[in-house]
């Protein structure tokens, strides 16, 4: 008899290629934030992560994973198989299967389980068919994957950017066959969420926004912007459009503003960045300090945060986060999608080089615009991105999957 996962309900399971983690970005935070909600709801959530990795890291974010029931790592073993890893942490797991499916199949069976939240297409058949009729089905899925792959394959230059392109019909073709079959799909934003209605005909009554949110800065706030022009670039660095908009804004943007504001400095704060990247960044002005565990003095010290994306899906937690922190926006509009703000307002938009580097220069030379916009930017991310406001909005959604008001169109097991 394989062991129960739990004895009590509720009893929810998140399943997830991504670690929940506060301190990470995109999507790893946006779990963090969703796994929060949920225990504050009243769930008792597990995770559980699949690799198909050798590497098994210890999870970043040891607080929130003592915060689940229970959390497991899973890989899936290859021939060389190095075997299990040590200190993974108090109440962290670590199993190895050949056929992950069959291991979870083994760790569901028996358990009172109400609902379970899969984080991508890729994780739903790991464990789709073990589940009983009864256990209610999530989706997380923060943006439609095939549209994430066609705005990587239109990045140029890009290492993935054929492998996207082959795997945009694969995916869309999932998202057909499987949205259908959840009782809840959450995107981040309505954009996102009016994608699957006109691109995938996927129910309206199956989908809803959980919005990504950033908490209250760790301390108050207080600005101090220096004599000399600082734009801050926060992101994960191994990220296609992060890479593209990066060097698009040094080799082209800051040689405009350096015309103008010699001193005028790049800092770039972010995980992960690939050597290539690094030398396309070695470059007078331009300070690249990898990752940093606090971000509020950077925020602080910077004349603006700068979002130069061209490609990319999804909402930008680095735009809700330079928000929180009163910290100015320039961006572009790709780099704004999924946020309905206005240009001028809660931040600046420029998708021309001249337009963005002129935007730089206003901001640097009239401080009071700054702060302007950062007020504006601030009440925005006050009004509909917190965490009290996810709380709120998962906790609704649970309620009405419960009371079936939610209901999926068909499954395939049915």
């Amino acid at each position: 008899m394989s062991k129960q996962l739990s004895k009590t309900p509720p009893l929810w399971i998140m399943i997830t290629r991504e670690m929940p983690c506060r301190f990470a970005t995109g999507k790893n935070r946006r779990l963090a934030a969703i796994a929060e909600a949920l225990i504050q709801a009243g769930v008792r959530l597990e995770c559980h992560h699949i690799s198909d990795s050798h590497e098994i890291r210890k999870p970043h974010d040891l607080e929130l994973w003592k915060s689940f029931e229970k959390t497991v790592l899973w890989r899936v073993n290859q021939k060389d198989d190095p075997g299990s890893p040590e200190d993974l942490g108090e109440g962290v797991e670590f199993r190895s299967a050949q056929n992950v499916a069959i291991g979870l199949a083994g760790e569901l069976e028996g358990a009172e389980l109400e609902g379970i939240i899969f984080t991508s297409l890729e994780t739903v058949t790991a464990a789709w068919k073990s589940l009983p009729q009864h256990v209610l089905r999530i989706l997380e899925s923060d943006e439609l994957e095939s549209s994430r792959a066609r705005e990587f394959s239109l990045i140029e230059n890009s290492v993935i950017t054929e492998m996207e392109r082959k795997s945009f019909i694969a995916k869309r073709m999932l998202e057909k066959q499987w949205i259908p079959q959840f009782d809840l799909v959450a995107f981040s934003s309505a954009k996102e969420m009016s994608k699957a209605v006109d691109q995938i005909q996927a129910p309206e009554a199956n989908l809803t926004v959980w919005p990504n949110v950033v908490p209250e800065p760790p301390t108050p706030v207080s600005r101090h912007v220096p004599d000399t022009p600082v734009f801050l670039f926060v992101g994960h660095l191994g990220y296609p459009p992060n890479q593209d908009g990066l060097i698009w804004f040094a080799e082209v943007i800051l040689p405009l503003i350096l015309e103008s504001e010699p001193d005028a400095i790049l800092r770039i704060i972010g995980q992960r960045c690939p050597d290539s990247l690094a030398k396309r960044l070695d470059r007078p002005g331009v300070e690249n300090l990898g990752a940093q565990p606090t971000l509020g003095e950077y925020y602080a010290s910077a004349t603006a945060a700068i979002i130069p994306l061209r490609a990319g899906t999804g909402t930008r937690i680095k735009i809700l986060e330079a928000f929180s922190f009163l910290c100015p926006v320039i961006s572009t509009s790709k780099g704004a999608d999924g946020l309905s703000v206005s240009g001028g307002k809660e931040l600046f938009l420029a998708d021309d080089p001249a337009d963005f580097s002129d935007a730089c220069l206003s901001l640097f030379r009239d401080r009071s615009l700054g702060e302007k916009v950062a007020v504006e930017g601030c009440r925005f991310w006050r009004n509909g991105f917190t965490r009290e406001i996810l709380d709120k909005i998962i906790s609704l959604s649970l309620s009405k999957l419960k009371g079936g008001t939610v209901l999926r169109t068909s499954r395939l097991d049915e």
